[in-house]
């Protein structure tokens, strides 16, 4: 896990030290809905973890480099909202984390002023806290139960797709990703807990320098 985040604060590095004689910079601010799951397995076998969906909002930055009309890198800093809530209890488990996401974008050029994006990486998250909500409550601080054993961070492809308005000096973005939970959330090797979270976001980018 450590590997993958060198390698993803690594890529973030490259990104800000990249040159730009050849490149178009942007910045964009967005923030939008998390629908977050977990899945469960057990000595190999998925289980019925008694959990449904969270929902909950992200929000952060992120730059993005152009190396062409169609071609480009992203990278950015997101405050996530995730968890589970429990279906035989009116509790939720509400774990915020930061996402470091890194992705490739592809756009399809188009005549007017409307782009099809894909885009398709990795994001390093970061726990910031875990409370357990009961009946809409403040919650408690998760502490040493099990759900204590979270890790203080896990790794998850994200892939999706989206389009851009051409508005004013930038553009209007409307994307809709899906992370893919890939590293376990939990100490325990006989058990895998993995989150996966559908995001829909809605942004602007302004372009930087010339």
């Amino acid at each position: 896990m450590r590997r993958l985040t060198s390698v993803i604060l690594g890529a973030i590095l490259s990104l800000g030290l990249a040159s730009t004689a050849q490149a178009q910079l942007a910045l964009g601010i967005r923030g939008g809905y998390n629908s977050s799951k977990i899945s469960v397995t057990v000595d190999g076998e998925s289980v019925d973890d008694g959990f449904k969906s969270r929902g909950g909002f992200h929000a952060g930055a992120d730059l993005t480099i152009g190396f062409s009309p169609m071609f480009g890198i992203q990278a950015g800093g997101v405050y996530s909202q995730k968890g589970a809530k429990a279906e035989d209890f009116d509790a939720t488990v509400a774990v915020d984390y930061i996402d470091v996401p890194v992705v490739f974008v592809l756009s399809v050029p188009t005549e007017g002023n409307i782009t099809p994006r894909l885009f398709a990486g990795g994001v390093a998250s970061f726990k910031m806290s875990c409370k357990i909500k009961i009946s809409g409550g403040d919650g408690v601080d998760c502490g040493d139960d099990d759900i204590g054993t979270l890790k203080s961070s896990y790794f998850s492809l994200l892939f999706g797709v989206g389009i851009k308005f051409g508005v004013g000096p930038g553009g209007l973005l409307l994307d809709a990703g899906y992370q893919l939970g890939m590293t376990n959330l939990v100490d325990d090797e006989s058990e895998s807990v993995k989150a996966n979270v559908l995001q829909v976001a809605l942004g602007y980018q302004f372009p930087l320098g010339g």
